[in-house]
């Protein structure tokens, strides 16, 4: 089992996470209705493997993003920022934080970072990948590890790929999650609930009490947190 919960109410509903067959790119459909008996994509099963594997995260409200050749910016409605408590969109200097990762050369210099509400229990650490093959390029998501036992939240870090202004609009996907197993996982998607809110509580601590983040002691309130027995 995997579960995500949102520390927002609404957005479960709303904007829920989403298993990634469900968010299959229009320019399949396309590809579907003209296969033959001759070569097709559609008939490639690597590509439809990977539409079938994982979740989807969809944005949980809209974020316009205005990108210049030395600028980036985004904005949101500032309820969106009471309601996560921290802001949802950052920009990770490409001078400072974001300075030796490397980029496309059409793409910002800058990174958007952009903090959700959901988080995730598994005992599994998940692939975040871009959604492979996507009708849209102008956002996308960087590619990394997320292990929930050090990090549960669901952040995005994401190239911008435009110049101009242009938004991300609720219901749009953000990134792609596989779990690092061949199991089978039951989906649960939901709202916070008293045990999630003990737990993010207590991980803000743990990520602010020390100079240098305890990892070892994370990992351990985090697999109490979701009854994941020591190997």
């Amino acid at each position: 089992m995997i579960e995500f919960f949102s520390t927002i109410k609404g957005v479960a509903e709303s904007y829920p996470i989403i298993p990634a067959k469900k968010a299959i790119p229009e320019w399949v459909k396309s590809a579907r209705n003209e296969m033959t008996n001759t070569l097709n994509v559609a008939k490639c099963p690597g590509i439809f493997e990977l539409f079938a594997t994982g979740y989807v995260v969809q944005s949980p409200w809209d974020v316009e993003i205005v990108s210049t050749d030395d600028k980036l910016e985004a904005f949101l409605n500032p309820v969106m920022e009471e309601l996560l408590g921290k802001p949802p969109a950052q920009i990770q200097r490409g001078d400072s934080v974001s300075k030796h990762i490397p980029k496309k050369p059409w793409s910002n210099k800058h990174i958007l970072k952009l903090n959700t509400p959901w988080h995730v229990k598994s005992k599994y650490k998940l692939m975040m990948l871009p959604l492979a093959y996507s009708d849209r390029q102008d956002f996308e998501s960087a590619m990394g590890i997320l292990d929930p036992s050090v990090s549960s939240e669901i952040n995005i870090q994401g190239y911008v790929n435009f110049i101009g202004r242009r938004t991300i609009k609720a219901g749009e996907t953000l990134c792609h999650l596989i779990p690092m197993t061949d199991n089978r996982l039951d989906l649960i998607v939901r709202d916070m609930n008293k045990d999630d809110e003990s737990w993010v509580k207590k991980k803000k601590f743990l990520d602010n009490n020390v100079f240098e983040l305890n990892k070892n002691l994370i990992r351990k309130m985090y697999n109490t947190f979701i009854g994941k027995k020591k190997d």
